[in-house]
């Protein structure tokens, strides 16, 4: 929230004539100052080729996005950890508590998106210390009709676990030919709350929430890409029927990182 300061400058007043003495001079100004430390952990957009994006990327409806969260450089480790996604939703605002928000990961770690298309799933790193995933573009409906594009945000709670997946520290994706939960690493009976609710009462160490940089998604071929509302999300947890999407990028970005 915005605040005033008050400030005052004090200077000699008397000053010999031959000298030119001070002239003050008001100038107006906005500065912005994190009031929190920076976190541990940080959450990248990426390619299919697990480059790091930057700027702002334009996507189409329907196009894969890939995002990592890792720790931050220089942050220690005791080597006996892993990292986890606890949960992550994407907001049209950079703020995370905006109420219009819609959840792609929850209940400590399930791909709660992947039951609506097979685009969002948990995927392979080559470190204990990262997690990437991916999720096709979506639009909110909200906003679909007054704008020609859409800013949004991606924002994950992580935080660090054990080596070994509990139920409370998992990557669970879903497998719609089965119809059931598989862990990315570990037994697949840590997936079997993904439904239900998965208790925190065993969930130790720090949980902090990092918000990834903007994105915009192009309205202006909506037409071609959308079928049956598939990429338009409510802010909630609302389903859709999908198609099932062409996966070859996700297969191509699989192949730049082996399960660890």
């Amino acid at each position: 929230m915005p605040f005033d300061i008050p400030l005052q400058c004090k200077f000699p007043r008397l000053f010999y004539a031959y000298k030119i003495g001070f002239h003050p001079k008001l100038q107006g100004g906005t500065i912005f100052k994190a009031l929190q430390p920076k976190s541990s952990f940080i959450l990248t957009p990426q390619d299919a080729s697990g480059k790091d994006i930057t700027g702002i990327q334009s996507y189409i409806l329907g196009q894969l996005m890939f995002f990592q969260a890792s720790g931050a450089v220089g942050t220690p480790s005791s080597g006996k950890e892993r990292l986890y996604i606890n949960k992550c939703f994407v907001t049209t605002s950079q703020d995370p508590n905006s109420h219009v928000k819609y959840t792609v990961i929850d209940n400590y770690g399930c791909m709660i998106d992947g039951k609506v298309t097979l685009q969002s799933k948990f995927l392979p790193a080559n470190s204990k210390k990262v997690q990437k995933f991916s999720v096709g573009a979506f639009i909110f409906k909200n906003t679909a009709s007054t704008t020609s594009q859409q800013h949004l945000y991606m924002h994950c709670e992580i935080s660090m676990g054990p080596l070994s997946p509990t139920p409370t520290s998992k990557a669970c994706n879903f497998n719609p030919a089965t119809k059931k939960w598989v862990a990315l690493y570990g037994k697949d009976c840590i997936c079997a709350c993904c439904d239900s609710t998965c208790s925190s009462g065993k969930h130790k160490g720090p949980k902090t929430i990092i918000s990834s940089p903007s994105w915009k998604v192009d309205l202006s071929s909506m037409d071609e890409y959308v079928k049956g509302d598939s990429q338009m999300k409510s802010s909630g947890a609302d389903t859709f029927s999908l198609e099932d999407p062409d996966l070859a990028e996700i297969k191509d970005f699989q192949n730049y990182w082996s399960l660890d």
